[in-house]
């Protein structure tokens, strides 16, 4: 059974990294390091940096550790930081060639995205969308937001398959055009997607594997949905960001299946 180590540390970088493995990473590094433990993680506490604004902030520093814990030691350094990544975090998002896209629109003739979009041409949508494209249309929901680059980006979730899936649990009408073109497993998520309401949406469409596990009582992904249930109880489901609760799953799905896809 895999081992979580609960110490006090622990649960601060777990909370910090919000679900994200490599700032899990990054943190854990920080920590091994030695140098300002304590005050390294109360100010990113106390600026409420957590997750993507982690890995990004340390991108920014050239992924120097030093330099990364040398900024984060004084509140100054690390709101200067926050501002960085918010000025640039669409930088990081893995982005078709813009030159790729307007061909392969011109070939299926369509004017843009949206056009293909609305024609739900399933092609043109697994060879022209990406994280930037979906990005701008969740913009609006900051739960979705984080959760692409908490999660979908470093787990190389396939940007178009969790489109298709998403679009489906959003709004059931793309059923008929969509299901057929998606992993079985996701089909199990869409299957059950009336009854299983525990995890947030963009968790089901993103990790339908992992769902599937955790609900048929593998391991303690059984009890983590349970948890997450717990945590969301209060509200819709997709209103939540239980990421350091979903991230555990994760890694116990992996550990125990030996699994490097969630499709």
């Amino acid at each position: 059974m895999p081992h979580h180590p609960y110490n006090q540390v622990e649960l601060a970088i777990l909370d910090l990294a919000n679900g994200n493995r490599d700032a899990l990473t990054i943190l854990r590094n920080v920590v091994s390091f030695g140098v300002h433990v304590n005050v390294v993680l109360q100010n990113l506490e106390a600026a409420e940096l957590r997750g993507f604004y982690i890995t990004y902030g340390f991108k920014a520093t050239r992924e120097s550790l030093t330099a990364f814990i040398n900024q984060l030691e004084s509140s100054s350094g690390v709101a200067k930081l926050k501002r960085h990544v918010d000025q640039a975090k669409h930088f990081y998002l893995p982005v078709i060639p813009p030159f790729k896209i307007r061909r392969i629109l011109r070939e299926a003739r369509y004017d843009s995205l949206v056009e293909a979009l609305d024609a739900r041409d399933v092609n043109v949508i697994r060879s022209a969308l990406d994280y930037t494209s979906i990005n701008e249309m969740y913009s609006d929901d900051e739960v979705v937001i984080s959760a692409i680059h908490d999660f979908l980006i470093p787990d190389r979730v396939d940007p178009a398959e969790w489109f298709l899936v998403m679009t489906c649990l959003v709004n059931p009408t793309f059923l008929f055009d969509f299901e057929d073109h998606v992993s079985n497993a996701s089909k199990w998520v869409l299957d059950t997607a009336f009854s299983e309401t525990r995890f947030p949406m963009w968790f089901r469409a993103g990790y339908p594997q992992v769902v599937k596990w955790a609900l048929q009582g593998g391991s303690l992904g059984s009890v983590t949905a349970e948890f997450v249930a717990d945590y969301n109880s209060e509200s819709d489901s997709d209103t939540k960001y239980a990421g350091p609760l979903l991230r555990m799953m994760i890694t116990d799905f992996s550990e125990c299946n030996r699994a490097s896809s969630f499709r």
